[in-house]
């Protein structure tokens, strides 16, 4: 078991080894969406770019992917810390903070 603790809205949780980031925040109701985002998005395919969080330890994930990569670039929304919640599989303890934008 993992424990997952989402920052921004103190909600902490344990989960299977390898459950996918957007599932457990949905399960929980953490809001990983913002705006208008929230009705349109990809839905968990990885096209969008809307489920951008930062983890704290990116050694207790799934590695980050090139098309991933790619596209949070592409989004001027990449860092060495920022995943995509739909592409990222948990393996361990961390620690997610949600991003939010400025309107």
């Amino acid at each position: 078991m993992a424990k997952v603790n989402f920052v921004n809205e103190g909600v902490q949780t344990e989960v299977n080894a390898c459950t996918n980031l957007r599932k457990i925040a949905k399960k929980n109701g953490v809001q990983i969406y913002q705006g208008l985002d929230k009705f349109f998005n990809c839905h968990g395919f990885g096209l969008c770019g809307t489920c951008v969080v930062e983890i704290n330890d990116l050694s207790k994930v799934s590695p980050k992917r090139h098309s991933e990569d790619l596209l949070l670039t592409k989004k001027g929304k990449n860092g060495d810390s920022r995943r995509l919640a739909c592409q990222c599989l948990i393996y361990g303890d961390v620690e997610i903070t949600t991003l939010t934008r400025q309107y």
